[in-house]
């Protein structure tokens, strides 16, 4: 059983894979984080 969805740690997901996961979370995370943006004006960054 895997414990994530990005497990290769060869292949970085893009950015449209991880929203593909969201899938139902997606207007969830993107409020989120447009709300973290703008709130205490950071940029988004993609660490993995």
């Amino acid at each position: 059983m895997s414990i994530g969805f990005f497990t290769e740690k060869e292949h970085q997901p893009e950015n449209d894979e991880i929203l593909e996961v969201l899938r139902s979370k997606r207007n969830a995370w993107e409020e989120l984080t447009s709300f973290v943006t703008e709130t205490y004006r950071l940029s988004a960054e993609l660490r993995f």
